[in-house]
């Protein structure tokens, strides 16, 4: 039985193993698509992690066909320079390179094009989209020559395959989709369009240049009552179709933006390898190489995909993300020293706008800014907080050669990552994925930990460091209304951690930061209302990450939680709460229980008594302001790099 660290060959592309780096869109080319020295470095530190392939991400072969404001563009003979520049890199670590291309269509938007959002059917991407123009049969012809027009400019930049983007909603998974293609003419029908485009691509290529395309094997559109390619639609119609054009290989993808996202790029709530099935389906009714993606984050998981026979290539995006160096750790047999992607989707939410980050791997896109080099003047430091900040902080410290003890007053380190990592009826899991990570450096760093200890000013006249952390972290916020200390009132932090005693009728307080907890007891057959003062509900920084905001209210809506937004509470009573609304009508709602989620204050004390008894002082995470990991992260990175 083959495994994924074998050879294999895409056609006549020779591969040294079985992992590729998914095409990842990065974001960080120039405005008109030019590859710039961010996309280099990035793509520098992915080949250099191990794979045998690296796919660069979506690139436009028409101006308007550019989905994301800094996405890479192939269009002209001038950003042949700037791909040249990229294989080259790419190939001097040995892995080879592919080149992904494709149109937007309704996934653009004319404020970013600039252009009329072209489509099959004039069907939009979003509710309301404006400026949708209808493909003529010459409109058609002139995106197909485009295809092939940058095809050929791939070959002469020095890429040794292509793959064409049919998945998520771009123009040829349009063409493909009966959701969106309703034409009559020769491009009806889920094969036409695509054939047409395969055709040209090798006229100008040649029949034996590598030449694959990802699909959306399943849009999932099932699960919205729409009408759209099944897996069983696709091994039926379009499989054998593009088999008989001569593509090289399968990359079995699913979802679509926005309408089945949760299915696209599958947040922390679904399971590992949770999309390989439909590679497996795939690989069942051809002989051609198949690609699986999709929740890979677990070298164990990533390992079985290839040995027990689910698919021949293994593509991985936010695992390596998460960490470029993931491959590497596991051929060298390293797998414990992985940095397994958390799934939180900040990456995947974030490339609309800035670029392409890492709430859990803060170099990832900041290759320049965070250099662990060994510091000149290694110092003495004190960590006060074993949370993920106070924690990460006494790694960098630790790697980068000061003398650090980090100490923490509970039993054990991690602070609200076990909150957030274990909620009763969520699957949230790998969340902790990250304390792991940490928990094993600082063991291999053997960093001088100190459990069931609180620093205090004593302590540090005692010790007498050159500086001080402090990460202190956050408490719950109790709102001051009447009866918020009655007996059947309890915080989010009681409820996960099983110190509530929860009734059959229960109400959450706060629709944003309780949206995961209300929907955990809907999971337990408890009868739910979320109160919310604002008009919107999950909208924490944390929960509306792209495709994990999207499952939490379709989680809400099957547990027929109901969401009261607009209501400010009043008082909490012996039968319930009382609210209020913006007209200033008052109610109550009877529960039986209370339980509240309206975030978190600073537990930041310890900064005034230190000031004066330290020379350097940072404060951070939570206690500098309760936020996201992501900030977190980066504040423990920065400062302690800077110390």
């Amino acid at each position: 039985m083959a495994t994924v660290y074998d050879p294999i060959n895409i056609g006549t592309l020779k591969l040294r193993n079985r992992f590729a780096v998914a095409p990842t869109v990065k974001n960080f080319s120039t405005e008109r698509g030019y590859i710039s020295d961010e996309d280099l470095v990035n793509f520098a530190a992915d080949a250099k992690g191990g794979s045998g392939l690296v796919i660069v991400s979506l690139t436009f072969v028409r101006a308007d066909g550019r989905i994301f404001p800094r996405q890479i563009g192939i269009d002209t003979d001038s950003h042949l320079t700037g791909h040249g520049r990229l294989t080259k890199v790419i190939h001097s670590y040995g892995a080879k390179v592919a080149l992904q291309l494709g149109h937007g269509g309704a996934l653009c938007e004319s404020a970013i094009s600039g252009f009329p959002v072209l489509t099959p059917s004039g069907v939009p991407q979003t509710p309301g989209q404006q400026n949708l123009k209808v493909m003529t049969l010459g409109e058609c012809g002139d995106i197909i020559d485009a295809f092939a027009a940058a095809a050929f400019r791939a070959v002469g930049a020095g890429y040794d395959g292509i793959e064409l983007h049919n998945c998520h909603g771009s123009l040829l998974n349009q063409f493909m989709s009966p959701w969106q293609n309703k034409r009559t003419d020769k491009y009806g029908g889920p094969t036409a369009f695509l054939v047409d485009v395969i055709r040209a691509v090798k006229a100008k290529i040649g029949k034996d240049f590598p030449l694959w395309v990802r699909f959306s094997t399943d849009e999932f559109f099932n699960e919205i009552g729409e009408e759209g390619i099944t897996i069983e639609r696709f091994v039926k119609e379009v499989l054998p179709i593009v088999e008989k054009e001569g593509i090289n290989a399968i990359h079995a993808s699913a979802g679509r933006i926005v309408w089945t996202c949760w299915n696209q790029i599958p947040p922390l709530y679904r399971p590992r390898g949770v999309n390989v099935r439909l590679a497996e389906e795939v690989k069942k009714h051809t002989k051609l190489p198949v690609m699986a993606i999709g929740r890979l984050n677990d070298p164990i998981v990533i390992e079985d995909v290839v040995a027990k026979g689910r698919a021949d290539i293994v593509a991985l995006c936010r695992a390596t993300i998460a960490d470029q160096d993931i491959v590497r750790k596991m051929i060298e047999g390293r797998p414990e020293e992985v940095r397994k992607c958390i799934a939180c989707n900040y990456c995947s939410d974030v490339i609309w706008g800035a670029g392409n980050f890492c709430t859990i791997n803060p170099s990832y896109g900041n290759e320049n800014l965070f250099h662990y080099t060994p510091a000149r003047l290694p110092k003495k430091v004190l960590v006060a907080g074993g949370g993920i900040a106070g924690m990460e902080a006494a790694r960098v410290l630790k790697e980068v050669g000061h003398n650090v003890t980090l100490y923490e007053k509970s039993d054990k380190l991690g602070g609200l990552i076990h909150l957030a990592s274990n909620i009763p009826r969520l699957s949230t899991r790998e969340t902790l994925n990250i304390y792991d990570w940490i928990s094993y450096h600082l063991k291999k760093l053997n960093v001088k930990v100190v459990l069931n200890k609180e620093v205090t000013p004593d302590l540090v006249r005692q010790e007498k460091p050159d500086a001080v952390f402090i990460a202190t972290g956050s408490k719950p916020l109790i709102p001051k209304i009447p009866g918020v200390d009655r007996k059947n009132v309890f915080t989010y932090d009681d409820y996960v951690l099983g110190k509530a005693s929860v009734g059959q009728k229960v109400a959450v307080l706060g629709g944003n930061h309780g949206a995961e907890t209300a929907a955990s007891l809907g999971r337990d057959k408890k009868k739910v209302v979320l109160v919310e003062e604002s008009d919107q509900v999950a909208m924490t920084d944390y929960t509306r990450l792209y495709a994990r905001y999207h499952l939490l209210l379709r989680f809400l809506e099957e547990e027929k939680v109901q969401i009261r937004t607009g209501l400010k509470v009043k008082e909490i009573t012996e039968k319930g709460v009382k609210v209020q609304d913006k007209a200033g009508k008052q109610e109550l709602i009877e529960v039986d229980t209370v339980i509240l989620a309206l975030g978190r204050v600073a537990v930041d004390d310890l900064y005034s008594a230190l000031r004066g008894l330290v020379p350097k002082i940072h404060m951070i995470g939570d206690c500098f302001e309760p936020r996201r990991l992501l900030e977190a992260i980066q504040q423990a990175n920065i400062w302690a790099l800077s110390l």
